[in-house]
């Protein structure tokens, strides 16, 4: 055999398919072209030569294992051998079932662009019908039946193994989709319907929604009962805050109580806001060396501020429990919120920088891991 048949897996298909132009393109490459000098003389080769191409190029993730093609084989009906006796003909052996104009409605009406087979020999109506739906169509009026959209399930995982496609019955039949009340996403944000989101301008709900019974943002959860309290609202950061200097040395032991990934960072002496850690689960823990007088900062990934915290207490080892509280913004919102709320506090941390920059890394020494590591 040839080297690409010895070396590479061969994938076979129906002979009928639609090709993109870009595959179309590609087909010419010298790499395609070494695939058909592969399949030269092969038995049936078109219903494997543009397949296995198709399966080692870069189209791949894009095929969809559909023709858009209407066949019904007699395989679903019983025996194929006694519908092929009863045509009385050896050409339609080992064939799809000819179609007829008893059956043409549901042939019409499904969501595809072909449909076979056509023998004017068993039922010589079935041109004649088409020509006359189809002239409605041409003309611009709605035929009848009226056709499903095309192609509205090739993505249904199942529909390659069905010999009967389908059409206005299962679309018809298609289960209604819920209505999603609450996406909570991993960054600890939110975008939910409950008896407060009406307040809030631009969001994702429907004021008619925005009521107790239709969702409420301490919905119970795996772990979470819904009689839980409701967490307080989360801070706001005051842009002129920052650390002071001089304080005495004192060791922070955090843990993170909420469900969704938190940051850590601290305020340097210029009060510019510099990230520390990162707690990506639950329970996770870490400590810090830090001074007195120095702000930390807890954020959720969005950038929503979660806590923020001055330590005191000198010579002391505190614990400090990060909980959740109440977003004021959503996903998109609250990055821009806090994308903000940086350019500020950065361009004042520009002004107040000059001559305590020194300051500012002689404090960041002395802030480190607990433990054998620094920062």
């Amino acid at each position: 055999p040839h080297a690409l048949l010895s070396t590479h897996s061969v994938h076979t298909g129906s002979q009928w398919f639609v090709l993109s132009s870009d595959f179309c393109r590609d087909l010419l490459s010298p790499s395609s072209l070494q695939w058909v000098a592969a399949f030269e003389r092969r038995l049936v080769p078109d219903e494997s030569l543009f397949q296995t191409i198709a399966m080692h190029s870069s189209h791949k993730s894009r095929l969809l294992n559909h023709n858009l093609r209407w066949i019904d084989w007699p395989h679903s009906h019983g025996d194929p051998n006694e519908y092929w006796s009863r045509l009385g003909s050896r050409k339609f052996i080992g064939g799809p079932k000819v179609l007829n104009s008893s059956e043409l409605s549901g042939v019409l009406a499904s969501p595809y662009m072909f449909a076979r087979k056509v023998d004017v020999e068993v039922d010589s109506h079935v041109l004649r019908l088409w020509d006359t739906w189809m002239a409605k169509k041409l003309a611009g009026e709605a035929p009848k039946p009226k056709q499903a959209p095309i192609g509205h399930s090739p993505g249904d995982p199942e529909l390659s193994l069905r010999f009967r496609a389908p059409g206005l019955a299962s679309v018809s039949s298609t289960p209604r989709r819920r209505r999603i009340a609450r996406i909570d996403f991993e960054d600890g944000s939110h975008c939910g319907c409950h008896d407060g989101c009406s307040a809030l301008e631009g969001g994702c709900c429907p004021r008619a929604l925005c009521t107790p019974k239709v969702s409420s943002p301490h919905a119970s959860r795996q772990g979470h009962s819904a009689e839980e309290a409701a967490p307080s609202p989360c801070p706001r950061h005051r842009l002129r805050d920052r650390s002071m200097a001089g304080g005495a040395p004192l060791v922070l032991n955090w843990v993170n109580r909420a469900r969704h990934p938190v940051a850590l960072s601290v305020l340097d002496y210029t009060g510019a806001e510099l990230p520390m850690r990162t707690l990506q689960k639950p329970d996770d823990t870490c400590a810090f060396n830090s001074h007195e007088h120095v702000i930390w900062l807890v954020r959720a990934l969005n950038g929503e501020l979660m806590l923020e915290h001055t330590a005191v207490g000198a010579g002391s080892n505190s614990l400090v429990a990060i909980e959740e509280c109440a977003f004021r913004f959503s996903g998109a919102a609250a990055l821009l919120a806090a994308a903000s709320a940086h350019a500020e506090a950065s361009a004042g941390a520009q002004l107040a920088r000059g001559g305590e920059q020194s300051l500012l890394y002689e404090g960041l020494n002395t802030w480190g891991w607990a433990g054998d590591q620094s920062v």
